[in-house]
């Protein structure tokens, strides 16, 4: 069994082949995005046989709709409340992005650089440069 591949379903197929069975271990709303992740359990059945991967996305319509979607869907389930799947929240880092936002600036501004330098028009006595020291001589 593959974990690294990811498979789209429906929210029928999660419904009546994942959550009515209890196959779904967790799930992850990504409310920047329109999906959700969904873990299965190690030994899965999807649709009579051994599941593919253990990690499924959905395209979700209404994200902020989500949580109260699937609550409604294992009440109509007759799921315990000491049964419900866990539901957590994904945030994109900022923190993340930032970082390779800065380095590839920082590795941009560089190769400007390096390339103005290599046809001769930074740094050097006469060349384009605000550091050039003109003297009189």
């Amino acid at each position: 069994m593959t974990t690294f591949n990811t498979i789209y379903v429906s929210w029928n197929e999660f419904v009546n082949e994942m959550l009515a069975k209890g196959e779904v271990k967790r799930v992850e709303v990504v409310p920047e995005s329109d999906y959700v992740q969904i873990y299965l359990q190690e030994d899965a059945v999807v649709l009579g046989r051994p599941a593919r991967t253990l990690f499924y996305r959905m395209k979700v319509a209404n994200i902020d709709k989500f949580e109260e979607r699937l609550r409604a869907a294992e009440d109509g389930l007759n799921i315990a409340l000491t049964d419900r799947i866990p539901l957590s929240y994904k945030r994109t880092e900022f923190f993340g992005n930032a970082v390779y936002t800065i380095a590839f600036t920082a590795l941009a501004i560089g190769l400007i650089v390096y390339f103005f330098r290599l046809i001769g028009l930074t740094g050097r006595q006469g060349g384009f440069s605000a550091f050039v020291s003109h003297t009189v001589f």
